[in-house]
């Protein structure tokens, strides 16, 4: 019988992981988003395990949201593991209220290495998620990333790129909300 796996740093990927992992050792799953290169439309959806050691495997490479999502909720009632998803919007309360918040946020999760750590609510996620929730369209969301590097010019290019990520993401995860009128004030 083969050794089962207690931490990312013991296996790579093959279609049958998830059957080998050892889910005492194991802290949660969520769901990673890789949008591709040169086509900011074209997205993957990776289901990924997190080991009690923070290192991370992928349970499938299958890219589609549902499936990703369906295959997470799966083992989370199995094995009694949470499932932390950044592909829905977030909660309201759960993003930081500034952009300065945003970027130590930020630049915790890169750490000293510059190798980003399992995903946090990232900088500029408090303007889009609300946005995304209100059915609210992409000018809007450059307006408020425009209000939002005018208070802090420090973070300009780290909110810019955070917030069109995350508002491509959610596009590209979640079916489009119907605008509510008069929130957008």
């Amino acid at each position: 019988m083969k050794k089962l796996i207690s931490s990312g740093k013991d296996a790579e990927y093959a279609p049958d992981i998830a059957k080998r992992i050892e889910w005492a050792c194991v802290k949660g799953l969520f769901i990673l988003d890789m949008q591709y290169d040169g086509e900011p439309d074209k997205w993957d959806f990776w289901p990924c395990v997190v080991f009690h050691d923070d290192t991370w495997l992928e349970l499938s490479r299958d890219g589609d949201i549902t499936t990703a999502r369906q295959l997470c909720a799966a083992l989370s009632v199995i094995h009694d593991k949470p499932v932390r998803d950044w592909t829905r919007p977030a909660p309201s309360g759960l993003t930081l209220e500034t952009p300065e918040g945003n970027l130590t946020n930020y630049l915790q999760r890169i750490g000293r290495e510059g190798k980003e750590a399992e995903p946090l609510w990232g900088a500029g996620w408090e303007l889009t998620d609300y946005l995304f929730q209100s059915g609210a369209s992409s000018n809007d969301l450059l307006h408020f990333i425009e209000r939002a590097e005018r208070k802090a010019p420090a973070c300009k290019a780290i909110i810019r790129s955070e917030a069109v990520h995350r508002w491509r993401m959610l596009h590209a995860a979640n079916a489009k909300p119907e605008p509510k009128q008069g929130e957008l004030a």
